[in-house]
């Protein structure tokens, strides 16, 4: 092994270190209790599997073969195999990333960039689901890059990247979006030759078999149905609630800083005017402008502003004068930076060890991790409490703690979970049903009563909690600062 290759391995080693990270997802109990039924049942599920509110509702769990990966990797090595799975993947991601940029601009791209664009695609994507679906966009971004530099016949993989996509998660009608929209964009920036003609139909021929591949899944036609359904109802109905289908801006600190570099990626890019760069540059601001609509857009924009971000470098290394490159400010912070980086991978090792050594530890983690998550601390204690003093509950919960109590108790009914923001019943989304009895509005007594709820575990805050402290028929079984249980007497 040569000393190049040597180097390449030992960076995307680093990679992955800085890819090892916590789990924060707080969907991750019910993606590992779907799997679980998936490797027990040896069936995929067609309804609810986890409430006693909704049982029967029938549900196309679109990260079906996802959430397998992610029980065997939880049954194999508890959170610790979760971690390392999504690792992998983000490594793989940042890997393919690296290969498109290197394909499109001829050159070794910058170690250094690469290892700041992963803590900007982990912000991003993060450990959730969604990461397989970046790894779906980058691997077709990157067939169609080599075929349009040199006529790669990688790009008839494409249908089968589909195929597998369709069953990993719900987003693939992103992935036809980007096949059909830069095969337009390369070809209105060609010459329009008999060549660039034949690519396009090339290209349209397979865009065709990718579509046709997307059927051959467990939910069939469904599953389109289920990508626009879901789309429609986050986006017009779910995201005055749910902050991942909200505009970037109207995000956290990290998603400004995202919009802040892409933006100013942008602008270099089109300030250096290379030909190169022409495609890349119409995408990431056609991304950019759609992440401004709806965050959902942002795993795209880092499919393209990476390599776009590469290619600007590259050509303002080529303008900058040699002495300002070589000089002591220049290299003071190319030195600082890698000292960040380098603590941000040794803290990622430790905060990791210190946080899977109990289920209590990973509480502590999840509460202080709630604020910029923007769901309320959870309770472990409370939940603890639940199990072993309440008989048959029916649990009516906070939504965002759906997820942890079934990571907690795999064998428990709830109310609610993250998931229900799109069952829709009587044509609104069932999350408007569950705020309507935790803010105790309209009929909720009532509401309580059709639903058999016996036990009710919110934050103190919640006016359904100021309600039922104050009712003869309910008690305060269980209090403290994150959580309240109220049973019925």
């Amino acid at each position: 092994m040569n000393k190049q290759k040597l180097i390449f391995l030992i960076f995307f080693a680093f990679i992955f270190i800085l890819s090892f990270k916590v789990v924060e997802d707080i969907d991750l109990g019910w993606h590992i209790r779907v799997g679980e039924y998936i490797a027990q049942s040896k069936t995929i599920p067609s309804h609810d599997l986890f409430t006693f509110s909704q049982p029967h509702y029938p549900y196309i769990y679109h990260s079906w073969a996802s959430e397998l990966f992610l029980f065997e990797s939880y049954n194999l090595l508890g959170l610790l195999g979760v971690s390392f799975l999504y690792a992998v993947v983000l490594t793989l991601v940042m890997l393919i990333i690296y290969k498109t940029s290197k394909t499109i601009s001829g050159k070794n791209p910058s170690y250094l960039l690469f290892s700041i664009s992963t803590l900007v695609t982990y912000i991003v994507a993060g450990v959730r689901t969604r990461i397989f679906s970046l790894l779906f966009l980058v691997t077709v971004y990157y067939c169609l890059i080599k075929f349009y530099n040199s006529g790669s016949k990688i790009i008839w993989t494409i249908p089968a990247i589909f195929l597998l996509w369709v069953n990993f998660h719900g987003s693939l009608p992103l992935g036809i979006g980007l096949l059909a929209i830069t095969a337009f964009t390369y070809y209105q920036s060609s010459k329009k030759t008999k060549n660039d003609k034949y690519k396009l139909r090339e290209l349209a021929a397979i865009t065709v078999l990718s579509v046709v591949g997307t059927f051959i899944n467990p939910y069939s036609l469904k599953s389109w149905q289920n990508a626009f359904e879901v789309s429609l109802n986050s986006y017009t109905k779910i995201s005055a609630i749910n902050p991942d289908w909200q505009s970037l801006l109207a995000s956290n600190t990290s998603s400004w800083i995202l919009v802040a570099l892409s933006a100013g990626i942008i602008s270099l890019a089109y300030f250096l005017k290379q030909k190169k760069a022409r495609v890349h540059l119409f995408l990431s601001l056609l991304f950019l402008t759609l992440s401004l609509f709806t965050s959902r857009f942002s795993i795209g924009l880092i499919v393209v502003v990476i390599p776009l971000a590469n290619l600007s470098l590259i050509e303002s290394q080529k303008r900058l004068n040699a002495t300002i490159i070589t000089s002591l400010p220049v290299r003071f912070s190319i030195i600082a930076t890698t000292a960040v980086l380098t603590l941000t991978a040794i803290s990622n090792i430790l905060q990791t060890a210190i946080t899977y050594k109990s289920q209590a530890s990973y509480a502590r983690f999840m509460d202080s991790k709630s604020q910029t998550q923007q769901y309320p601390s959870w309770s472990l204690k409370a939940d603890n409490f639940i199990d072993k003093n309440v008989q048959s509950p029916k649990i009516f919960n906070e939504g965002n703690w759906g997820g942890l109590m079934l990571l907690a108790n795999p064998g428990r009914k709830i109310f609610y979970y993250s998931a229900m923001d799109n069952y829709i019943i009587n044509g609104q989304p069932f999350a408007f049903e569950y705020l309507s009895i935790a803010n105790a509005k309209g009929n909720w007594q009532e509401k309580l009563g059709n639903y058999g709820i016996n036990t009710v575990y919110l934050p103190p805050q919640y006016p359904l909690v100021k309600k039922l402290e104050n009712n003869k028929d309910w008690q305060v079984a269980y209090k403290d600062d994150q959580a309240v249980v109220i049973t019925k007497k």
